[in-house]
């Protein structure tokens, strides 16, 4: 782990299945280089389903390691939730593990 205890990984723009792989690896060195890692979601236009699995793959792997891992959704990301089942139509958390899609899921030590 380098010296840095957090760091942002910003996710921009119209991201679908060829993009998936590369956020998947950004995601993963992140989390083994940083203590802490934000992803912030507010800047991106659209996503697809595979962009929520790559996350929740990280949500999970970041619990394993002990490590942090916090979301901050925008619009986007958002009616994606949604439409994916993964937050009730008003945006709440529709599973137990839906706080994390909503930045309210209580982070690591």
């Amino acid at each position: 782990m380098s010296g840095a205890t957090s760091h942002i990984i910003e996710l921009r723009g119209n991201l679908g299945v060829r993009d998936a792989a590369r956020l998947a690896q950004a995601l993963l060195q992140a989390l083994e280089r940083y203590a802490a890692v934000t992803v912030d979601a507010g800047a991106l236009e659209s996503a697809d389903i595979s962009i929520l699995q790559v996350l929740a793959a990280a949500r999970k792997s970041a619990a394993k390691a002990g490590r942090p891992l916090a979301l901050t959704s925008g619009e986007a990301l958002t009616r994606t939730l949604i439409k994916a089942g993964f937050l009730a139509a008003d945006g709440s958390p529709a599973t137990p593990e839906g706080a994390f899609w909503v930045g309210a899921e209580e982070r690591a030590a």
